[in-house]
């Protein structure tokens, strides 16, 4: 199995020697969050997110060999309560095993978020369900354009893959946990949110 230099990153320059590795599964994550501000009952400004991928994006141009998921729809759960939790195993399973990603597989994840919050996403989600072989692309889609590397439109196809799900319960917390959590020596809370959201 090919083996990233380190466990949460990867260079431009290591990826483009590696386009042709039949064990990297490189996946494009490009999406948005788009936020609306409202009016709260008491008058305050309050801030909404809605969640969108951006297929088109990718349909247009993207790094060779990369298959596309929809951040907002294909690893979300659909039947959950609240918006946009990761997928049950047996649909994140599936999902990945039609996108040829395997067990064997190093899975290399990149969008053209700043911070790279859509790649980090399916990142947790995969060291969530047990596959550790996942790096993000430093730097992203933006870096890998401006240093003119290569892009294509074609859609790529891979044979079905086993892709064995192993839940890494530690990985997440309910909001019930969360709480029972608050106020105790040694925990930290961080809320990854934009600013907007975080203040309301």
């Amino acid at each position: 199995m090919v083996k990233a230099r380190n466990r949460f990153l990867v260079d431009t320059a290591w990826l483009a020697e590696h386009l042709e590795d039949p064990q990297v599964r490189i996946v494009d994550m490009r999406g948005y969050v788009r936020t609306v501000e409202r009016d709260g009952e008491h008058g305050e400004r309050l801030q909404e997110a809605h969640y969108v991928g951006a297929r088109e994006e990718y349909e247009q141009e993207h790094i060779p060999g990369a298959v596309y998921v929809d951040w907002s729809r294909d690893i979300v759960d659909p039947d959950a309560t609240v918006e946009a939790q990761v997928a049950p195993s047996a649909r994140f399973a599936e999902i990945m095993s039609a996108l040829g990603i395997g067990d064997q597989h190093l899975v290399i994840a990149y969008d053209s978020h700043p911070a790279s919050q859509f790649a980090t996403r399916l990142w947790w989600a995969l060291n969530y369900y047990g596959h550790d072989q996942v790096v993000v692309l430093n730097g992203g889609f933006p870096k890998w354009k401006r240093e003119g590397r290569p892009l294509e439109q074609s859609i790529p196809s891979y044979p079905p893959a086993t892709f064995t799900p192993v839940v890494q319960s530690q990985l997440r917390a309910t909001a019930e946990e969360v709480l029972t959590l608050l106020g105790r020596e040694g925990v930290a809370l961080v809320d990854a949110r934009d600013l907007g959201q975080y203040i309301g």
